[in-house]
């Protein structure tokens, strides 16, 4: 079997410090996918497009600055699959998503400006996704529901564009 596939997800976090040591701050989401198997001709196509709002507390300490973190996201995603053979049969999903969960986690300083971030979240996974099957002039419609809670650990480089001001970082 021959799979080709892409996975991009832009997720840039934007940040203003309200407090000594406590920012708030917000994520966009954009991604896409593509998955195309060439044994069996089979195609899915993604788009996701989301918001995460969050607050992030840092204790300051030397090149080490633990912090401890809230985060609510809500995004949304339309996927279309089908089989190239058989053009007339394919299916649409549309996928609404919300993920609330705290977490904590170290900021490394490199130097004033750059940083490497590690942290361990939990996240509980809300979804609840439309599902549109058609096959030549039958269609047919149903929901799917999805509750799960799982724990992330992540690394990502944050960059400080003003100090204590405004920071941005891709994980």
């Amino acid at each position: 079997t021959f799979k080709k596939s892409y996975s991009f997800v832009l997720r840039p976090s934007m940040g203003y410090f309200i407090l000594n040591n406590l920012s708030v701050t917000t994520d966009p989401i954009l991604g896409f996918s593509s998955i195309y198997n060439n044994y069996s001709s089979s195609y899915e196509k993604e788009v996701r497009f989301g918001i995460v709002p969050g607050i992030t507390y840092y204790i300051l300490n030397g090149k080490f600055h633990p912090f401890f973190k809230a985060e609510i996201s809500y995004y949304t995603s339309r996927s279309k699959g089908g089989n190239k053979n058989e053009p007339a049969h394919y299916g649409i999903d549309k996928e609404h998503v919300y993920e609330f969960g705290p977490g904590t986690g170290v900021l490394y300083m490199i130097n004033n400006r750059v940083g490497i971030e590690i942290l361990l979240n939990y996240k509980w996974i809300i979804a609840k996704t439309e599902i549109r099957n058609i096959n030549g002039d039958f269609e047919h419609t149903g929901e799917r529901e999805k509750d799960e809670r799982k724990l992330n650990f992540l690394i990502g480089f944050k960059a400080l564009l003003e100090t204590r001001w405004i920071y941005v970082k891709n994980v």
